[in-house]
């Protein structure tokens, strides 16, 4: 007769269960907040080009006007508050 080798038993891994849950959850709650974020970028987006088609203006051009509108506000900020 042959002998079966007893070997101890594995204990259930649950933390690799429980640790895939997470995973599960983190990524449901990143793709809502993912969600949430495109609608409002999105929206963002097709606003600025309509403004840019409203006006003409090419992408270099709105660049170099955000710059200058970010210049002139650094330069508010900073006159009012070093007062």
């Amino acid at each position: 007769m042959s002998k079966k080798s007893k070997k101890p038993k594995k204990a259930n891994d649950l933390t690799g269960y429980e640790s895939a849950q997470r995973k599960r959850f983190i990524r449901s709650e990143q793709e809502s907040d993912n969600q949430e974020t495109s609608s409002v970028l999105l929206w963002h987006k097709t606003y600025i080009k309509q403004i840019r088609q409203r006006f003409g203006l090419s992408k270099y051009q709105m660049l170099w006007i955000t710059f200058g509108k970010g210049i002139v506000i650094g330069y508010a900020l900073a006159f009012f508050l070093h007062r």
